[in-house]
Formats: structure tokens, sequence, C-alpha cells
């Protein structure tokens, strides 16, 4: 594939909301992390007075469900606004098309994913709001039928792949984007290990490399 014409008004951008999207996903890791522990110390705060006979069960299961049911609308507006920055970004990744068709591919893959998550935080909420006693008690039966479980992975897989394997070629086939292709690694090895921790910061941390790379 010949070199086209480099744009800057059009790289540069991809570049900042790259970076956004990073930054996002790590603030969002953060929020879990507080917001957890807020989660946790509330619910042994009230094991805490179920033990000592201060409630009843029912009335600790009751408050357990409040809880719970809290919680997880917070985590579901957190998991909404990093969609919402992943969208613009795959917004602005289709304009790099002319340099490798992957940023388009990848750019509307994400768009998906994170379209069908957003819709899917709305339905959650709902569906959190109307969760019953009984179905707490059964909460491993309750939650695979929860809209977050009913995606699979692999869309997203393909299209943090698809982004890695683009920004590789792009800095390999551009050296003034060189330093694009080790966020392009990252990215692809993160996509590969996504459903485990490591994975997840992986993608983070080249996002946050590939936006600089791009805003050079």
């Amino acid at each position: 594939m010949g070199e086209v014409e480099l744009k800057e008004d059009i790289i540069r951008p991809c570049g900042i909301w790259l970076k956004y999207f990073g930054l996002a996903m790590l603030m969002q890791l953060i929020a879990f992390i507080v917001v957890g522990i807020m989660m946790v110390w509330e619910i042994v705060g009230l094991s805490q007075q179920y033990t000592t006979g201060a409630i009843s069960e029912t009335q600790f299961l009751e408050q357990a469900l409040s809880i719970m049911k809290k919680y997880i609308i917070v985590f579901v507006v957190l998991i909404v606004i990093v969609a919402i920055v992943a969208i613009i970004t795959g917004l602005k990744l289709m304009p790099l098309k002319d340099y490798n068709i992957l940023f388009l591919i990848s750019g509307i893959l994400i768009i998906v994913v994170y379209a069908i998550e957003i819709a899917s935080g709305a339905y959650t909420i709902y569906w959190v709001k109307n969760l019953t006693l009984a179905e707490l008690q059964n909460i491993s039966e309750t939650m695979s039928g929860s809209p977050i479980y009913s995606f699979g992975v692999y869309p997203t897989i393909i299209a943090f792949l698809l982004l890695g394997i683009a920004l590789y070629m792009f800095g390999n086939t551009y050296s003034e984007y060189e330093k694009a292709k080790t966020p392009g690694i990252l990215i692809i090895i993160g996509a590969i290990l996504v459903m485990f921790t490591i994975g997840y910061l992986l993608i983070m941390i080249g996002l946050i490399m590939a936006g600089g790379a791009l805003q050079k």
C-alpha cells in the first residue's frame, strides 16, 4: 500500500480522543474500586447489625438489596460514561480509513459495541430497579439474565485487535508516527487478554500511549 498524504487535522483529533478513551477507562477502574469498597463497607456494617440482632433476616436482605441496587446503578452510569467517550473515539477513527481500512472497521465495531453497552446499561437500570428479594437470594441465576451478561465479549476483542493492528501498521508505514507501533502491540495483547484484568490494563495504557503518538 502506497503512502497517503498525512493530514494532521484528521490524525490529531483521533489521537486526542484515543487518549481520552484510555483516561476514561482509567477513571472508570479507579471509580469501580472506590465504589466497590464503599458497597462492601455498607454491607459489612449491615451484617454487623444483623449479627447483633438489631435487625431481622428479612430486614437485612431488604436493606442489602437496596444497597446492591444503588451501587449497581452507579456501576452502570460509569460504564455509560466510558461508552460515550468510546463512541466519539470510534467516530474519530473512521476518517483514518485512507491510511488503513482497519481504522474504519475498528471504529465501526467500537461504536456498535459501546452503543449496545449504553442500551444494555439503560435496560439494566430498569432491570435492577425491579429486582426482587427472591431474585437476590438466587443471584447467580438472576445475574445470568441481566443484559450486562447477554452480550458476548468477542466483538470487543475483534474491535481492539483490529485497532491495535491498524496502529502498528500505521506506525510501520509512516516514520513520523513510528511511536504508534508500541501502543498498537499493547492493544493487540490486551485484546487477546481482555477477559482478564491485565488485558483491560494493557488496552487502557495502549490507548493513552497511542493518543500521545498521534498527537505528535
